[in-house]
């Protein structure tokens, strides 16, 4: 879901890295490699203005 919501909003990667506060966390996430956590869910929902739980 993060993916798709990035292409569609032209998202990158150094953008969800601002928005949580890590490089490493965001390519964790982004290449699958990491699970996201409840408050990372709430960061990127708000930003994406979507309901967290899909991140989830």
């Amino acid at each position: 879901m993060l993916l798709f919501l990035m292409e569609q909003q032209s998202v990158n990667k150094k953008d969800i890295a601002r928005i949580l506060g890590s490089d490493k966390i965001a390519s964790s996430l982004i290449e699958g490699k990491g699970s996201i956590t409840q408050e990372q869910a709430k960061l990127l929902g708000h930003f994406f203005h979507v309901d967290y739980s899909l991140l989830m």
